[in-house]
């Protein structure tokens, strides 16, 4: 399931907000070696974990984690 552009997720239990835009992807901040990044949906919660090794790009773009 994509989620809906504008939902609003937390990464690490962090207090900053992330939110999903409407390419379906967001952008986070402060990822770690393993994460676990929540968003609030309508549905209720949906939690991912994932692991995250850091190359030599600006950006890093990961492939796409499961939500359940």
């Amino acid at each position: 399931m994509m989620l809906e552009p504008g939902t609003s997720g937390y990464l690490n239990g962090a207090a900053k907000e992330t939110y999903v835009g409407y390419d379906g992807q967001a952008f986070l901040e402060s990822v770690k070696g393993r994460n676990t990044l929540t968003f609030r949906t309508k549905r209720g919660d949906c939690t991912a974990r994932f692991s995250f090794d850091a190359t030599a790009a600006m950006q890093d773009i990961l492939d796409p984690v499961i939500c359940a």
